[in-house]
């Protein structure tokens, strides 16, 4: 088992991927980057990462 942000590796040594992204775990059988397309497929615009915007503490 392996836990990383580095798609690099991930693409090189995964033959599985354990997907958590909400309430939702999703178990795909692949590398990383066939794992990438079949999101998009899925999810359309709304595949890529997100970043989450914070409010401004104070004034």
């Amino acid at each position: 088992m392996c836990v990383s942000h580095d798609r690099w590796l991930l693409d090189r040594i995964c033959t599985h991927i354990l997907s958590f992204d909400g309430d939702e775990v999703e178990w795909y059988d692949g590398n990383y980057s066939e794992f990438e397309e079949y999101r998009k497929k899925k999810l359309g615009a709304d595949a890529g990462p997100h970043r989450i915007k914070y409010k401004k503490i104070g004034g």
